[in-house]
């Protein structure tokens, strides 16, 4: 009869919803530890379906330590969805993750989550 570990509630992946008045972005970065990870990024309409986008780009940053914006490759995978993949993260602590979306010819809709890497 022990209490679980402490770790278990702190590892694993990171996932959270950025809101805006424009779109949402579903945000998911797997494992969250330094070294490699998967990012995922979804626009999802105010409502929570797939949002329809032209191009969509995502930056990871850490501005504790002045890293400029690293631009993460990223493959389409479905409306409003890309992925990067083995994105390599070489430095523990508070990342920020930043996606600007390309609605239309016009219209750019970004939103950042601060995600901490273990």
């Amino acid at each position: 009869n022990t209490a679980p570990g402490r770790a278990s509630e702190e590892s694993g992946p990171f996932a959270t919803v950025v809101k805006t008045d424009e779109l949402w972005f579903d945000v998911l970065v797997d494992p969250a530890t330094v070294g490699t990870n998967d990012v995922h990024v979804t626009a999802l309409t105010t409502t929570g379906t797939a949002a329809e986008v032209q191009e969509m780009e995502v930056t990871l940053t850490q501005p504790d330590r002045d890293i400029a914006p690293i631009d993460l490759p990223s493959t389409p995978l479905g409306p409003g969805h890309v992925v990067a993949d083995d994105v390599q993260i070489p430095i523990a602590g508070d990342w920020v993750i930043t996606a600007s979306a390309l609605v239309d010819d016009t219209t750019q809709v970004t939103g950042e989550a601060e995600v901490t890497i273990r």
